[in-house]
């Protein structure tokens, strides 16, 4: 069997998920801290890499939205699972709260007047998509109903963003 580099990240990532999943989410926190800076790997994005198409009106390249609903409004999510990447693109792009809480994404919905019934079967949809668009960081306790907490991939971001951006150009 060949391995091939994506094999390597997909294990990689298995490990680091096994390994963050009975943490806390401030020691996971610190546990990838502690990661990045020892291999040196930047987490910020390079805004020389950024799609201009994407780069929005701030100078930062994130897309401006004064509030949760003119983002909502602007990706116009059909599902729950849509409803949930756009929610949790908010908590963790826009209000800089990452990993995030299901609980934290389905407030902002309520909020608008669009909660998900059933959250966690809207972030399992996500989790398990491939690619996946949000990855399980941390779970509070073993019990099936302990409070999970998410972060969005790097195609969960990228989905988002498209969605924002071919809502845009209608």
């Amino acid at each position: 069997m060949v391995v091939t580099q994506n094999d390597s990240e997909v294990e990689a990532i298995g490990l680091v998920t096994a390994a963050l999943a009975p943490l806390e989410p401030d020691q996971a926190t610190r546990v990838l801290r502690w990661a990045t800076e020892r291999f040196g790997v930047a987490m910020s994005e390079d805004p020389a890499m950024q799609d201009p198409a994407e780069a929005g009106d701030q100078e930062d390249g994130k897309p401006e939205f004064p509030d949760f609903g003119s983002l909502y409004h602007r990706a116009d999510p059909s599902t729950d699972a849509e409803r949930a990447l756009v929610g949790g693109y908010w908590v963790q792009n826009v209000r800089d709260t990452n990993p995030f809480t299901s609980y934290e994404v389905n407030k902002e919905l309520k909020n608008l007047g669009f909660p998900v019934v059933n959250i966690a079967r809207a972030f399992s949809t996500l989790l398990d998509g491939s690619p996946r668009l949000a990855m399980q960081v941390s779970k509070s306790s073993k019990a099936k109903q302990a409070r999970k907490t998410y972060r969005l991939t790097d195609a969960g971001l990228r989905e988002a963003e498209r969605m924002l951006s071919a809502q845009a150009a209608d």
